[in-house]
């Protein structure tokens, strides 16, 4: 069985979060909120850290999306087939847990197939909550991570000094499965 998420290291970090607000500011209207894809060329030539954090883990992006949340985001499974995914904390993670949860295979599989409003096919893991069980989770979100999507998660907002919490997701062509073992 997979880990639920492996943290990463990254000198980086400081740099990176300043220059994607940036980035956002410039290229985002100041009310958006929820997943919101980027031009992934465009953010890695203004942000060449990035590419240098990549590059040390030997990893090519393949997009990039932000997440922008006021208020939890509940729990749901990400899109097949990309199951290893790196989330970058950018601003404001103290105060927000992300959680994990176990579900047996067989009642994910029965859970109805939903569109999300980015038009991406999923599972409706919305009324099988009661089944699931805690697996793992992250209060505060310090670092780099590289998570399983593919499992039931959430982030819920327990006590953050300020909102919005920003976090950088990236997908890669060469998904770093094995940091989940």
């Amino acid at each position: 069985m997979l880990k639920a998420y492996h943290e990463l290291e990254c000198e980086e970090l400081d740099s990176i979060s300043k220059k994607v607000l940036d980035f956002i500011s410039a290229e985002l209207a100041s009310d958006k909120k929820g997943w919101i894809f980027l031009d992934t060329k465009n953010l890695l030539l203004a942000v060449p850290e990035l590419m240098k954090f990549f590059k040390k883990l030997k990893l090519h992006p393949m997009e990039v999306s932000i997440t922008i949340l006021y208020d939890d985001l509940p729990t749901h499974v990400d899109t097949l087939p990309v199951v290893a995914k790196i989330n970058i904390p950018i601003q404001n993670t103290k105060g927000w847990v992300n959680r994990w949860y176990r579900l047996d295979g067989d009642v994910l599989n029965n859970c109805p197939d939903i569109v999300d409003r980015l038009n991406f096919t999923k599972k409706d893991v919305s009324g099988v909550v009661d089944k699931m069980t805690l697996l793992a989770e992250l209060p505060d979100q310090p670092k780099a991570i590289v998570f399983n999507s593919a499992y039931p998660h959430s982030v819920i907002k327990l006590a953050p000094l300020e909102v919005p919490r920003v976090v950088l997701s990236v997908t890669v062509y060469n998904e770093p499965l094995g940091l989940l073992k």
